[in-house]
Formats: C-alpha cells, structure tokens, sequence
C-alpha cells in the first residue's frame, strides 16, 4: 500500500509550500525535471492569462503581507494566490490582500494577477466573496489538467496530483453512489451541483452541540413582519441524518405566533395531496430565532437509493410549491393591529350590545400584536342580570386565529354546569363556518376563565373575515348571539 505525503501534510502550510515549490521551477534556470520544468510554466501562464512574452524569471516570496502565495514573473507581472485547504474566509482578508498587492504592483509598474484556489469545495458564500473582489479562481478540475501532463517521476508532484485527484473523485461521487455511501465531500459536491442547477441559493456548515450540520438553501421568501420560510437540506454527519426540511427563520419574536400556522397549512396540503412522506420533526421549537416546521427523509427523494441527477429538479418542484402556495396563504392571515382592533371593537361588540341589550365598557383597551398573550381588549357588562365579573375577551391569538374568550366568577365559588347548558353546547358545540366550540373551551364560564378559548376561527375564517365585508358582518352576528345564548343559560 502506498503512503501519501499529502494524507499526512494536510493543513494550508503545506500546500502553500507545494505551490511556491511548483511556481519556482517555471524560472528558465530550473529545467533539470523538463516534464516539471514545462508544468511549471503552463500553471504560470493559466494563472496570469494571456502572456506573450517568454517565462524567464520566476521569483517567489513567502508569506509577504501574510499573504499564502506571492511571486513576481519577469519584471512585470505581480502574483498573489489565496489558497485554502477547505477552511474559509474570514473578515475582508481578500480585499486586504489584493489592496497591498494593488499599492506595490502600481509603484512597481507591474500587471497584477489575483487568484484565489481552495483545493477543497468553497461554501457559495466564499464564491460570492471572490467573485465581488474579481479575484481569478483557480478550479480544481482545471489545476489538475494541468498536473496531469507531468510525465516524470517527482515524488512530491505526483503525491500531490493523486491527493488531489482523491478529492475531485470523492466529490463527484454523489452522480455514481448511493446516498447511504456518501461522504461529506460528496455532499458537498451535491451542494454545488444544485447550486449551479438553481443559482438563488446559500449552502455552508454550521457547527452546534449536536454535532455540526451541511446545509443547503433556497427559495427563501420573507412573510411580512419578519419571517423567512423557505427549504433547506441537511446533512448531519455526526448522526447520520439527512432530510429536506422546511425552515422558518425570525429575530422579530413572531416565531411562536407564526410556526404553528406554516405547519398547519403544510399539513393541510399534505393531506389533501396524499403527500405521507411530509412528516412531523421530533422536536418542534418556536422559541428561538429558527424552526424546522416539518421534514422529509431524503431516502424518499431517492430511486434505488441513489439521487436521481436528470429528474431531481421535478421532485423539488413540488415542494417549491407547497413553500410558495403555504407563504402566500399564512400571509394573508397576518392581519394587521388596525384589521384586528377593528373588527374585535367594532363587529363584535357593537353586535353584542344591540343583542343583548346590555351596555359595555373597557377595562383594559391594551392591544400589542408583539406580545400575544396581553394582545386583548375586555369589556365587562355595566349593568344586567349576569353573574359578577362576567366578561368578554376578545383576544388576536395567533396569526391565523381571532379568539373570544367568555369568563365570570359566581360570587360563591363554582357553580355547577346545568343540564340545558350541556344540551346547548351538544347541540352548538360543532364547527359552523370556520368557528367551533366546544364543552371544554366553555366550562370555564363557570369559573375565572383563566387561558382557556372561546369561540376560534380558523384560518379560511379569517381569511375571508378580513377582505369579505358581508362575511365578515354575517361571522360577527353568529359570535354575539352564541355569547348571548351563552349568557341567558348561565343567568338561569
């Protein structure tokens, strides 16, 4: 078995050290290797472009400005390489670099090649970075046919070639391998694949206590108030997971308001679709800034378990669509304070007051949408026969739900539910055009109605409920006379 010097050498040093190594012998005195000698020149020439002139001089400078690779070719052109080994850019380090080699090149009246070689696979991030700067990228492919015109028996050319070729080989084998069997380079050739197949994309690693995850992204579209829904592969090494998901990203706090709808909606395309292989995620978090809403093994992406290159664009298609058709319904739900505050104090209540004949007044008018739980207006009857404390809540709940909570508290505890009570909420208690109710929503009248709901509307509901003004009057007429009945059974 032979031993590679590469497999050993592996950090940024040494591979700076082979560049530097192979740009000095394209100098005309360093022929002593002809077939490294005429390697040596070509890598020269594809890295400055078109050149003229004859190579003579080859002089190479280590780490000048903390820069990996610099050399000067003849008396006027001026080379820098940025060479990474798979870590990645940090801070403005290629801008830095090709500034310093901009302010010598001029007072050295040189031409000024900037190149940038990561022997690994650049995040997309880092590809955007290079080709903002206009720095020249040296592609895996491209170097190695070069190296692979070298016909000698240099040691350390011919390690470095088949170290190299060792990478290439293992990230194109996501075409040929089952996904079970490939590799993180694999995955990161995958990654790259789809980028150039849908271009608006981002994909990178980020580490975590759970072991770190290979993400891909795209279709990102932003829901008004703040919120990013968009698609997202996964590759987790450290468990050997691997899915698509379906992400939501905020820092403007609707995470816990929003998530439950975006999941809900997709279950509903789901369900109506047959589509079993969209599945629930172990853990659903909405208290932080990120959420998978719901996920999807890649094993049901495969045909004989291997990726399939040629059709896959028409499988992520409908998953496209569900993202876009699930932003697009959640959206306008969203209602906004003003909608809200509008129909809760006006529809509602006015209704209440013509039904029932009572008078009302605010206890508490402080409405914020930021803050759901205190986002609630309550009016308490002036005068009546109902039982001390009794009072409306209408509550903006989550972005697809307006709720309206009913409550009291008998002066001598809990009262017993009656008999008549329980027979309306059997004979009420079902959903009627797009709101329910149920026994356990109202038992609380009887007592202090603590966080339990009233009356919910569902998302259609709302939906209709805020751009069908007849609907919207005929949904709030159904709401005051539930209360109302509610009420007369309760003040028996």
């Amino acid at each position: 078995m032979k031993v590679n010097l590469f497999d050993f050498a592996t950090k940024e040093l040494s591979q700076d050290a082979f560049l530097l190594w192979l740009v000095s012998n394209a100098d005309k005195h360093c022929q002593e290797d002809e077939s490294l000698h005429k390697v040596a020149q070509s890598f020269v020439r594809a890295l400055i472009g078109p050149y003229k002139k004859e190579i003579v001089s080859v002089k190479v400078e280590k780490q000048w400005k903390h820069i990996d690779v610099a050399f000067s070719v003849n008396d006027d052109v001026f080379v820098i390489i940025e060479d990474k080994a798979g870590a990645c850019l940090h801070g403005d380090q290629l801008e830095r670099y090709q500034n310093d080699a901009i302010e010598r090149a001029v007072h050295e009246d040189r031409t000024l090649k900037c190149v940038y070689f990561n022997s690994k696979n650049p995040v997309a991030e880092e590809l955007q970075v290079v080709n903002e700067t206009g720095y020249f990228r040296l592609h895996r492919k491209d170097f190695l046919e070069i190296l692979d015109d070298y016909t000698g028996k240099n040691a350390i050319l011919i390690d470095y070639r088949e170290w190299l070729h060792a990478i290439e080989d293992d990230s194109e084998s996501y075409k040929t391998l089952p996904l079970s069997k490939w590799t993180v380079l694999a995955w990161q050739g995958f990654y790259e694949w789809l980028r150039n197949q849908i271009g608006d994309c981002n994909w990178n690693y980020a580490a975590n206590q759970a072991g770190g995850v290979w993400w891909f992204q795209w279709n990102v579209g932003q829901i008004k108030g703040g919120l990013d829904f968009y698609l997202q592969f996964e590759h987790h090494p450290d468990k050997g997971v691997s899915r698509l998901c379906f992400k939501a990203y905020s820092e403007s706090g609707m995470m816990q308001r929003v998530a439950p709808a975006l999941r809900a909606a997709i279950e509903s395309i789901r369900d109506a679709n047959g589509w079993t292989e969209i599945e629930h995620v172990d853990r659903f978090r909405t208290n932080g800034t990120s959420c998978t809403i719901m996920c999807v093994q890649m094993e049901h992406l495969t045909e004989g378990g291997k990726i399939p290159l040629n059709t896959f664009h028409k499988k992520l298609a409908r998953y496209e669509k569900i993202v876009d058709a699930v932003r697009s319904r959640v959206e306008s739900a969203l209602l906004d304070e003003k909608s809200v505050k509008e129909f809760l104090t006006g529809d509602v209540i006015q209704l209440l007051k013509s039904i029932s004949g009572f008078e009302w007044k605010t206890k508490a008018s402080k409405f914020a949408l930021e803050d759901f739980d205190d986002g609630s207006i309550q009016y308490i009857p002036v005068h009546g026969r109902l039982p001390r404390k009794f009072s409306i809540h209408c509550i903006f709940q989550e972005p697809l739900m307006v709720d309206c909570q009913v409550g009291g508290c008998a002066a001598n505890g809990d009262i017993p539910m009656p008999d008549d009570s329980k027979s309306w909420l059997s004979e009420h208690g079902k959903i009627r055009n797009g709101w329910s109710i149920n026994e356990d929503q109202w038992w609380p009248i009887w007592r202090h109605i603590g966080g339990d709901h009233g009356i919910t509307m569902d998302h259609e509901t709302v939906v209709r409920l805020m751009s069908n003004g007849a609907y919207r009057k005929s949904i709030a007429e159904e709401i005051a006379k539930s209360v109302f009945d509610i009420f007369k059974v309760a003040t028996r």
